[in-house]
């Protein structure tokens, strides 16, 4: 705001940004009243794992959060012989008999919440969070776009934070951090409704669509200053996710000299490939094999673990290169998927004449968490450990709390929960009654299981094909930013212009016969009231 002796300048903020200007932009997320998640409570734990279990099949909207297992960063404790996570946070069991008297016994494994290492830790879905912070600033939720979309509305936040307070959960963000990250991610335009203290989240060709034109009679243009570094948007820039460095994200985004050099093979079914590499296993390591197959398109290549030679899927996440002119990435994006790691799960006989059964299991890893350890309770933790103990009220009183902004970190690890899945059978051992088959809380980023199992077989975490791998970039880019026309940032146009009751920051502008969208505008408050003219700050719609 500038400020002269008879009139106040007001700087209205719009596009993308305009919920971000407006309210709280400076708030941090960690510091927010986002409320608490009530823990699952019951007589012993074993009635609590009754409990969880009824809700394992229930997500957004229905629930707010899940107890999703998850494991303490990529480096997690391992038994490199049999490839076991040794700790799981929200650890879940198979029993083959598990005492639940209202669940049926049958020759199916089902998972038992015995969560050692972490206590409770609630997984709460993004849509939720993203209600909670605009009520948290004082608007209502009017419509969020995400929830519509069957896939991405389970999206939930991967973390490891030992607490109950679901803004304890988040990176170190700022509101405007937040909002921007989500704007950029999925090309969404924030609309707030001053009068009605409401927020509408929409995609910007949407929001396009729905936005009225107003014809603009400008009086006078002025020189801005042209920024060539500013023209770059998800439609016409190279985008790619900012991982960390853990393995996972290795494979799934390969580097540049990899992809481009490697020899290439097609398949039009995975069963295709995988007589290719049963036939001859020591003959394909030079490869990059793509199945384009109706429920699937992926990468994989052969992969040696010990003397056993497997597929590996690959390149899932690669940048999306929409600048035919550099290579160089112009747009990282700090909300990002998960990884996982691949390990397995034994069931637990219940008596020496039944088998055990090995089940593949897929594992999200936290990248910003408390350290998993274990309980010194005669069995799971239940209540939230995030307790302190103060030993001298004088010196609480006298000192700085420690908050910890940094232990948010810098990205926020997302992953999809749409139930129970099946386990796909790893092995079995001995001889008597076996479990043929299991179900178990597991959480995906692909649609296609991520570690093939011993018998190579397809097995899809959910079907939908093509929409189920909403995490790639290239998904995105065809189903969201491809619909979005481009606008001009390089280009600001300044404009003074007579204020009407019609004018609406929102609309798309019609000036000298060319669309613009509004930047800001500067109103001039005088002693009487508004200014009678206003100086606009426009972008052009780029002509195609």
């Amino acid at each position: 705001m500038g400020f002269g002796d008879s009139n106040v300048k007001i700087q209205l903020a719009s596009g993308k940004s305009e919920f971000n200007f407006l309210i709280g932009s400076d708030k941090k997320l960690r510091k927010l009243d986002l409320g608490m998640a009530f823990p699952y409570l019951g007589a012993g734990w074993l009635d609590i794992a009754r409990k969880v279990y009824e809700d394992l099949n229930k997500t957004y909207p229905e629930r707010d959060w899940v107890l999703a297992p998850y494991t303490a960063g990529y480096d997690t404790s391992i038994n490199e012989e049999s490839k076991v996570i040794l700790r799981i946070g929200n650890n879940f069991t198979l029993p083959n008999h598990h005492g639940m008297s209202s669940i049926p016994e049958t020759s199916q494994a089902i998972p038992v919440f015995e969560p050692y290492y972490s206590g409770q830790v609630p997984q709460p879905f993004l849509c939720f969070i993203i209600r909670k912070v605009v009520n948290a600033l004082g608007y209502i939720m009017e419509y969020n776009v995400i929830e519509d979309d069957p896939i991405r509305k389970q999206y939930y936040i991967v973390h490891g934070f030992r607490t109950y307070d679901f803004a304890k959960m988040l990176p170190n963000w700022t509101v405007k951090d937040f909002f921007e990250q989500l704007e950029l991610w999925l090309d969404l335009v924030t609309v707030v409704d001053e009068k009605n203290k409401s927020v509408r989240l929409l995609y910007t060709y949407q929001a396009s669509e729905f936005t009225e034109k107003q014809d603009l009679n400008v009086i006078d243009q002025f020189d801005v200053d042209i920024d060539q570094s500013n023209d770059k948007r998800v439609q016409n820039g190279n985008v790619s996710y900012d991982f960390s460095e853990d393995d996972y994200y290795l494979y799934m985004r390969i580097n540049s000299f990899t992809r481009t050099n490697a020899k290439r093979m097609n398949f039009s079914s995975l069963s295709e490939l995988i007589a290719r590499i049963n036939a001859n296993p020591a003959d394909n390591f030079e490869y990059i094999y793509t199945v384009d197959s109706p429920s699937d398109k992926s990468e994989f290549i052969a992969f040696k673990i010990g003397s056993t030679v497997t597929l590996k899927k690959i390149d899932s996440f690669k940048p999306l290169m929409n600048n035919p002119e550099s290579d160089d990435i112009d747009i990282e994006l700090k909300i990002v998927p998960a990884s996982f790691i691949s390990t397995w799960i034994q069931t637990a006989p219940s008596s020496v004449s039944e088998v055990t059964s090995d089940f593949w299991l897929q594992i999200p890893v936290a990248e910003n968490y408390d350290e998993l350890v274990k309980s010194d309770v005669s069995g799971p933790p239940t209540e939230n450990p995030e307790v302190i103990e103060i030993k001298n009220v004088q010196d609480s009183i006298e000192s700085e709390p420690d908050d910890n902004e940094d232990k948010g970190g810098s990205r926020l690890r997302l992953a999809i929960y749409d139930g129970l899945k099946n386990a796909t059978r790893k092995r079995l051992g001995g001889s008597g009654v076996i479990i043929h088959s299991a179900i178990y809380p597991m959480a995906y980023t692909e649609s296609l299981y991520e570690d093939l199992p011993d018998s190579k077989e397809e097995h899809y975490m959910s079907t939908g094909g093509h929409l189920s791998n909403s995490f790639r970039l290239d998904v995105i880019n065809e189903e969201i930013y491809s619909k979005t026309e481009i606008i001009d940032t390089t280009e600001p146009y300044k404009f003074s212009f007579e204020l009407n009751d019609r004018f609406n920051i929102q609309s798309t502008f019609i000036i000298r016969n060319r669309e613009f969208i509004c930047l800001k505008v500067e109103k001039t408050i005088q002693i009487d009231g508004f200014g009678k003219y206003a100086l606009g700050y426009f972008y052009p719609k780029r002509k195609e």
